[in-house]
């Protein structure tokens, strides 16, 4: 387990350094991100789908997962509305905090993660993962920002959103590539797909590990950590969610009857830090984009511990 940890870590001290050196600069960076999303990360998908037969019961595990999967993610905004209360959150900060919570990074480190430890099989349901959480994050995430907007700007021009644009986010080129590949693996074409294309997606999704931990290290030199542990806002919510959901999770997961990886991969996502495209969102639809790009940094910066130790819970107890 020390090996495939080591490897990422080293990956993402890499990006660290090449950023602190200057030899990778913001922009750079960005374009890293960039060939990340829209070329390494459904390359690694569509390769995956391709060259794993996702039929009879892969199928109904994938089936599982997703249905799985979605009912978790309301369960962690419920569980994020409710401590929203408890800790006494502003109101305005509310919508932004709920989302964080509910949100994992299952891209840009889930998928790598999943991949050293669980394989191909594990990969496969973090697609699954990744495609309840767009459902959940493009639906019901992005109501409440817009209505807290609306409500706390006091702004009734607040951009509406459209279905047509709403559907186009949720399903991006990591979705499109998943049910591409889901399509193909389950009709069986896969096996007249030429060996040559097949080789050069598997070339490009394995670029999806290295890119992604070089990113996230380069990304995380630019916070000021003293700051983050500074802020009761940010510290409650990235600590909350990374240790009290994760062992409800745990809990739920225990008696849940499914099958073993199903629980190791939905152990896994929750031990992850915060998704990336919160800060996002909450910058154009929603109040807190500072707030939300904090807590993402922080709560990556914590999984660098919690994330190890949810592998080996999730590897030793189920």
């Amino acid at each position: 387990m020390i090996t495939p940890f080591f490897i990422l870590f080293g990956l993402m001290a890499t990006g660290y350094f090449t950023r602190k050196f200057n030899w990778l600069d913001d922009d750079k960076n960005e374009g890293l991100g960039n060939i990340l999303v829209h070329i390494a990360l459904p390359c690694l998908l569509l390769s995956s789908m391709i060259e794993n037969e996702v039929r009879g019961k892969v199928l109904i595990q994938f089936l599982i997962m997703t249905v799985l999967s979605i009912a978790f993610y309301f369960l962690y905004g419920l569980l994020a509305l409710f401590y929203a209360k408890l800790a006494r959150i502003p109101k305005k900060f509310e919508s932004m905090v709920r989302v964080s919570m509910l949100t994992s990074n299952n891209g840009f480190m889930g998928f790598p993660i999943t991949l050293a430890f669980f394989g191909q099989p594990g990969l496969i349901l973090m697609v699954a993962n990744n495609l309840a959480m767009a459902i959940v994050l493009w639906s019901y995430g992005l109501f409440i920002l817009k209505r807290t907007k609306r409500l706390y700007q006091e702004d009734e021009n607040v951009e509406k959103t459209s279905l047509s644009e709403s559907l186009k986010q949720v399903f991006n080129a990591t979705v499109i590539a998943a049910f591409l590949g889901l399509i193909i693996s389950v009709t069986g074409i896969n096996s007249l797909i030429p060996d040559a294309l097949v080789r050069l997606l598997s070339i490009l999704g394995g670029l999806c590990t290295p890119l992604s931990m070089i990113y996230i290290g380069a990304t995380l030199y630019n916070s000021s950590f003293s700051s983050l542990f500074r802020s009761p806002l940010v510290l409650g919510v990235s600590i909350t969610r990374l240790t009290v959901f994760a062992a409800i999770t745990f809990g739920i997961l225990w008696f849940l009857p499914v099958s073993t990886l199903v629980k190791q991969v939905s152990l896994l996502v929750i031990t992850l830090p915060s998704a990336a495209i919160v800060p996002v969102m909450t910058a154009k639809y929603g109040i807190g984009g500072e707030e939300a790009s904090k807590i993402v940094v922080l709560s990556t910066l914590l999984s660098l511990a919690i994330t190890p130790l949810g592998v080996y819970l999730a590897l030793t107890l189920f």
